[in-house]
Protein backbone atom coordinates (compact mmCIF):
# COMPACT_ATOMS: atom_id res chain seq x y z
CA UNK A 1 0.00 0.00 0.00
CA UNK A 2 1.36 3.28 -1.14
CA UNK A 3 1.33 5.96 1.86
CA UNK A 4 -0.49 9.62 1.44
CA UNK A 5 1.55 12.15 1.90
CA UNK A 6 0.84 14.74 4.89
CA UNK A 7 -0.04 18.68 2.89
CA UNK A 8 1.36 21.25 5.07
CA UNK A 9 -0.16 24.47 3.67
CA UNK A 10 1.13 28.20 4.58
CA UNK A 11 -0.16 31.51 3.75
CA UNK A 12 2.05 34.20 4.81
CA UNK A 13 -0.35 37.04 4.70
CA UNK A 14 0.55 41.04 4.91
CA UNK A 15 -2.40 42.56 5.85
CA UNK A 16 -3.28 45.86 4.31
CA UNK A 17 -2.52 47.97 8.08
CA UNK A 18 -6.23 49.16 7.93
CA UNK A 19 -7.63 46.26 7.20
CA UNK A 20 -6.09 43.81 9.95
CA UNK A 21 -8.84 43.85 11.84
CA UNK A 22 -11.15 42.85 9.37
CA UNK A 23 -9.28 39.92 8.02
CA UNK A 24 -8.35 38.81 11.82
CA UNK A 25 -12.31 38.25 12.50
CA UNK A 26 -12.75 37.05 8.78
CA UNK A 27 -10.68 34.04 10.23
CA UNK A 28 -12.08 33.87 13.13
CA UNK A 29 -15.82 33.25 11.84
CA UNK A 30 -14.71 30.84 9.53
CA UNK A 31 -12.06 28.68 11.60
CA UNK A 32 -14.82 26.11 12.63
CA UNK A 33 -15.48 25.55 9.53
CA UNK A 34 -12.47 25.34 8.51
CA UNK A 35 -11.24 23.32 11.19
CA UNK A 36 -13.90 20.31 9.60
CA UNK A 37 -11.84 20.35 6.15
CA UNK A 38 -8.39 19.76 7.24
CA UNK A 39 -6.56 17.74 9.89
CA UNK A 40 -5.09 21.08 12.03
CA UNK A 41 -5.24 24.70 11.33
CA UNK A 42 -3.34 27.55 13.42
CA UNK A 43 -3.09 30.85 12.94
CA UNK A 44 -0.09 33.03 14.20
CA UNK A 45 0.04 36.46 14.30
CA UNK A 46 2.93 38.88 14.51
CA UNK A 47 3.04 42.60 14.41
CA UNK A 48 3.61 42.51 10.43
CA UNK A 49 2.04 38.96 9.39
CA UNK A 50 -1.06 36.76 9.74
CA UNK A 51 -0.13 33.23 8.94
CA UNK A 52 -1.98 30.24 8.08
CA UNK A 53 -0.74 26.42 8.87
CA UNK A 54 -3.03 24.34 7.77
CA UNK A 55 -2.02 20.75 7.73
CA UNK A 56 -4.05 17.81 5.37
CA UNK A 57 -4.17 14.65 5.41
CA UNK A 58 -3.03 13.94 1.83
CA UNK A 59 -3.06 15.98 -1.74
CA UNK A 60 -6.87 14.77 -2.07
CA UNK A 61 -8.04 16.79 1.05
CA UNK A 62 -6.09 19.66 0.18
CA UNK A 63 -7.67 20.07 -2.91
CA UNK A 64 -10.91 19.39 -2.08
CA UNK A 65 -10.48 21.58 0.80
CA UNK A 66 -9.28 24.58 -1.62
CA UNK A 67 -12.43 24.33 -3.33
CA UNK A 68 -14.57 24.21 -0.55
CA UNK A 69 -17.14 27.55 0.28
CA UNK A 70 -15.23 28.27 2.74
CA UNK A 71 -11.81 28.52 1.36
CA UNK A 72 -13.62 30.37 -1.49
CA UNK A 73 -14.54 32.92 1.21
CA UNK A 74 -10.64 32.99 2.76
CA UNK A 75 -9.60 33.44 -0.60
CA UNK A 76 -11.65 36.68 -1.30
CA UNK A 77 -10.69 37.91 1.95
CA UNK A 78 -7.11 37.23 1.31
CA UNK A 79 -7.22 39.42 -1.74
CA UNK A 80 -9.22 42.28 -0.70
CA UNK A 81 -7.61 42.44 2.48
CA UNK A 82 -3.59 42.06 1.98
CA UNK A 83 -1.66 43.90 0.34
CA UNK A 84 1.01 40.57 -0.12
CA UNK A 85 0.80 36.91 0.13
CA UNK A 86 3.26 34.07 0.02
CA UNK A 87 2.14 30.61 -0.11
CA UNK A 88 3.89 27.25 0.88
CA UNK A 89 3.10 23.58 0.33
CA UNK A 90 5.72 21.76 1.90
CA UNK A 91 7.73 24.41 2.78
CA UNK A 92 8.35 25.53 -1.21
CA UNK A 93 7.15 28.22 -2.90
CA UNK A 94 3.80 27.93 -4.39
CA UNK A 95 2.25 29.79 -7.32
CA UNK A 96 -0.47 32.20 -6.18
CA UNK A 97 -2.57 31.19 -7.79
CA UNK A 98 -4.02 28.68 -5.25
CA UNK A 99 -5.38 31.66 -3.60
CA UNK A 100 -7.86 32.57 -7.15
CA UNK A 101 -11.59 33.11 -6.67
CA UNK A 102 -12.60 31.36 -9.75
Amino acid sequence: MIEKKKMLLEIIIDPIPKKRIELSQTFESLLEDLKTLCSSLKIKETKDTITLMIEMKNEEQLEKSLNSYEFRILKGAINILSSNTEILINGIKSNSKVLDVT
